[in-house]
């Protein structure tokens, strides 16, 4: 099992993921979210 195990987490070395991973922090959504509507609101002006 640990040899599945490593194996599975090399392939993570070998091929690192593309994106970053998901944030559910809720501040920061907050923040995107005010950011999203300052540009809205600059480009209807």
């Amino acid at each position: 099992m640990q040899q599945e195990v490593a194996r599975y987490a090399q392939s993570f070395v070998e091929y690192p993921p593309m994106q970053r991973g998901a944030s559910f922090c809720m501040v920061a959504v907050k923040a995107q979210i005010e950011a999203a509507i300052e540009r809205a609101r600059m480009v209807r002006n």
